[in-house]
């Protein structure tokens, strides 16, 4: 429900909402009906499960703060881990809130890195794929402006801007290889996310944290409940917000010892030993996601190591 803000009428909404379910219930695809409001700025008591009418509504302050990092390098710590767990801003269930870099009221964070920051072409990209993967390891919902997936260029307009289509076209000169590596990024995330069952439980939490490095890392983990045929999933995202490339950077508390994949780096192998994990190159505004014991096979499915 757009403009759910200045309706402002939580009556009406309720109805409006209830109405819908309804509506899809009576047509035969009910179970798939989500009603999503959106408010400016989000607020708790907007979820059912805080007594709202939506089951869901726009995760606008995880945008506002990943702005701010992302194009800004403004970093509130507290104000961060609070929009990645969603729990510490009052949000009781992880379908509560939908997670998005940008939107149809804003220009693409690409755009804005070149307009506010001039950062431009491989820097740039790098951000935007950080704030990529910023959103689909964190407590919530995920969702995608079209065209940031391919670098889409044009700035925000109330007129007809058609996606470049052209930008993923095949190239004599492989002038657009970027565009076709963010294409290849956002499917290796989507697929990440659409696989492994720790990222759609609600189990988050926070495993190191080095505000001088500006290095934080967190744990996403689903559990079997005894049933053997469910396989357990472990998940660590280390986030490097900082403008420094490192070496070599130990992470500590890693919550398991042994293997661990490193997904968006072709399955490259790290050993955690007494909780601590080596990252080699940590190159500035990345993101890196290590898996346990699972990686994936050429064919696209996992498989355990």
């Amino acid at each position: 429900i757009d403009a759910a803000t200045q309706i402002n009428n939580e009556e009406f909404l309720t109805a409006i909402a209830q109405q819908s379910r309804e509506q899809a219930r009576d047509r035969g695809y009910a179970p798939n009906f989500f009603c999503v409001g959106e408010y400016l700025p989000d607020k708790v008591e907007s979820v059912m499960s805080n007594g709202g009418p939506m089951d869901a509504i726009w995760h606008d302050s995880l945008y506002w703060k990943l702005r701010e990092a992302i194009v800004f390098d403004v970093l509130n710590w507290e104000e961060l881990k609070n929009v990645i767990d969603g729990r510490r801003q009052g949000y009781k269930n992880i379908t509560d809130i939908v997670n998005y870099q940008a939107n149809h009221d804003h220009d693409r964070l690409l755009i804005e890195l070149g307009k506010e920051r001039q950062i431009f072409d491989a820097d740039a990209f790098r951000r935007v794929r950080m704030a990529f993967a910023f959103q689909a390891t964190s407590y919530g919902l995920m969702m995608i402006w079209m065209g940031e997936e391919i670098g889409e260029y044009k700035e925000k307009t109330p007129g007809v801007a058609k996606l470049d289509w052209s930008l993923i076209e095949d190239r004599e000169d492989n002038s657009n290889a970027i565009n076709k590596e963010q294409l290849q990024y956002y499917k290796d995330v989507i697929q990440l996310r659409k696989l492994n069952s720790a990222l759609i439980t609600p189990n988050l939490e926070f495993i190191f944290e080095h505000e001088n490095d500006q290095i934080m890392a967190w744990y996403r983990w689903n559990t079997t409940d005894n049933d053997i045929q469910k396989q357990e999933n472990h998940v660590v995202t280390v986030c490097n917000w900082s403008s420094t490339t490192y070496e070599k950077y130990e992470i500590l508390n890693i919550p398991r010892n042994g293997k661990w994949y490193e997904w968006l780096n072709n399955d490259k192998e790290y050993i955690a030993e007494n909780n601590k994990l080596t990252i080699d190159s940590f190159i500035d505004h990345t993101i890196r996601i290590f898996i346990h014991q699972t990686k994936r096979c050429d064919n696209d499915k996992r498989s355990t190591a």
